[in-house]
């Protein structure tokens, strides 16, 4: 969080979705988790800022994101699909205009990650 500080949260957070979204579209390698990892690390970076500014939407999102990428890192199953899912999910929700909403005032959202993560067995 003190990497945030003369750069500007906003900047911050676009940097580090940027980065996560450049860890998904790289080539992966399913033997080596190294990519999960860090796509997880991004991930988390984005749930721990939300969480100290108090956006409930975009914390829920990340730590959906945070979940399917952990799976993943102990041999969980991947689908390409699922991770597009959550990472425009994680577009829409890091936008000043939905970041900090509440879970129930994003239903559709919410409700599809969390059936997702059900399937999956992660919730």
């Amino acid at each position: 969080m003190s990497s945030i500080k003369g750069r500007g949260f906003d900047s911050w957070i676009d940097q580090e979705f940027e980065n996560l979204s450049a860890t998904l579209h790289a080539d992966i390698d399913m033997e080596e988790k190294a990519w999960a990892n860090a796509a997880r690390e991004h991930a988390s970076n984005i749930k721990e800022a939300a969480l100290v500014m108090n956006w409930e939407l975009l914390a829920f999102v990340a730590t959906c994101t945070c979940s399917l990428l952990e799976a993943i890192v102990i041999g969980g199953r991947y689908d390409h699909a699922f991770l597009a899912v959550h990472l425009n999910a994680l577009r829409l929700a890091k936008h000043p205009r939905y970041r900090g909403m509440r879970r129930d005032q994003a239903l559709e959202l919410t409700s599809a990650l969390t059936s997702l993560s059900k399937r999956l067995g992660l919730a």
